[in-house]
């Protein structure tokens, strides 16, 4: 969904059609269309998208004079969700009132023409480095909200983009303050000479990015490192089938079991969740747990994108231990809409969050403490102490100190004190957070 696209241009090869919501035609004015479908979908072996043989369709919302409306992204959507499409990709963000992000979050819950839940990713916005900043509709909660990442400018490994929108997202529906992870991960998304480049519409005007082959340009921002995760979702998907992993479960919560793989097979990036999410995208990780889900290899048609990677069997309990901790969070912020009652149902949900800590899988723990922090839980503190002091994950141990300075009590500030000399720095750092937001500048 976006401002039209080029099909007759020979990266897409025939596969990608342009519907018009804005009745003006398919062209792609701006050209920013054509270069997002084009690191999806593009065919080019100089070029190649990340689902390079899939079939797209461009929903047409930006007009030359207009930006989208809500109802032309709407419309798109649910037309997209007749089509059977998988994925719907949306590289744009908007100010809203919550109704687009969360219209098109319930979308991922309405079945296409095809029997599956839609998967609905959109890029986390540019308006970082600037806290609050994640744009809808990727602050939907269960909209896949992509980050993006750049190339060092000194030794060109992947970073955080300087401009890439920064979370949380703060859920407005609710009478209690509660917090969204977003975004939800990265995707690479250039800057400056490592921009990403991608297919330019015959439509849009010449710029300084532009390749000498004037078919090709450079774009840097979340709309690039978005459709790049849209791509790699489809594959995850592709590979849940060939391998025959979806079961009953994951065919009902597809969106989430999608989401929930790129995120655990995601690379650190060392910064922190509300700037990364769970990390950098990793195709070849994400099929490797795919494949671990089945104990077997996948079949040659997805060999040819990926090594072979043999994996014992370890099925999706972990992804259903991690369904029951999002829907504890749900469940009690849903039922209690005054604050004794919120209060009596956190606390009969914390013990079971506070197992869910030790956890063998980092993401159920992260998530864990992720809910304990919406819970601001006093039940909860000893438990988050022990997994921000003690966790093997740092983006664990993260959660667990941000969870920590969401409590409103001083009972572990001693071991606080002696985490600020800790020889790990992400502890130091984020103990002496915590003791700040206590009021305690020893730290």
């Amino acid at each position: 969904v976006d401002t039209g696209a080029d099909a007759s241009h020979e990266d897409f090869g025939g596969r990608l059609d342009v519907i018009d919501m804005v009745n003006e035609g398919p062209e792609d004015w701006y050209g920013h269309g054509t270069h997002v479908a084009g690191i999806s979908l593009s065919g080019n072996a100089g070029f190649f998208g990340m689902a390079k043989a899939a079939l797209g369709t461009m929903f047409k919302v930006f007009s030359r004079d207009q930006d989208a409306s809500d109802g032309d992204i709407m419309g798109s959507a649910v037309i997209a969700l007749k089509k059977g499409c998988d994925v719907i990709s949306l590289s744009f963000g908007v100010r809203s009132a919550e109704n687009l992000a969360e219209f098109l979050s319930q979308l991922t819950h309405q079945k296409n023409s095809a029997g599956d839940y839609p998967i609905i990713s959109a890029s986390a916005g540019n308006s970082g480095p600037f806290d609050q900043s994640v744009s809808d509709p990727a602050g939907g909660a269960d909209v896949l909200a992509v980050a993006a990442a750049a190339k060092s400018l000194d030794d060109g490994r992947p970073e955080i983009a300087s401009y890439s929108s920064v979370g949380p997202v703060i859920g407005r529906r609710f009478a209690i303050k509660r917090f969204r992870l977003k975004p939800d991960i990265t995707g690479i998304g250039g800057i400056d000479k490592y921009g990403v480049y991608s297919a330019k519409s015959k439509d849009a005007p010449r710029s300084a990015s532009d390749l000498e082959d004037d078919r090709h340009t450079g774009k840097s921002g979340t709309s690039m490192s978005n459709p790049a995760v849209a791509g790699v979702a489809l594959l995850v998907k592709l590979a849940m089938k060939a391998a025959g992993v979806i079961t009953p479960f994951v065919a009902e919560n597809l969106p989430f079991a999608v989401k929930a793989v790129l995120m655990r097979s995601s690379k650190d990036l060392g910064v922190p969740v509300w700037f990364q999410g769970a990390g950098l995208v990793d195709a070849g990780a994400a099929v490797k747990l795919v494949t671990a889900a089945a104990g077997r290899e996948l079949g040659s048609r997805l060999k040819s994108l990926f090594s072979p990677l043999p994996a014992p069997a370890e099925g999706w309990g972990w992804l259903e231990r991690l369904k029951a901790v999002t829907d504890a969070e749900d469940r009690v912020f849903r039922e209690a809409e005054t604050v004794k009652r919120f209060n009596e149902a956190r606390e009969a949900s914390v013990p079971a969050l506070i197992q869910a800590l030790k956890d063998p899988v980092w993401l159920v723990r992260l998530r864990a403490a992720f809910v304990l922090m919406n819970f601001r839980a006093p039940s909860s503190v000893m438990a988050l102490a022990e997994a921000a002091l003690g966790d093997r994950e740092p983006r664990v141990r993260q959660m667990a100190f941000l969870a920590l300075a969401e409590i409103p009590t001083h009972v572990v500030d001693v071991l606080l004190k002696t985490a600020t000399k800790d020889s790990r720095w992400d502890v130091g750092a984020y103990a002496a957070y915590v003791l700040a937001r206590r009021g305690d500048r020893g730290g």
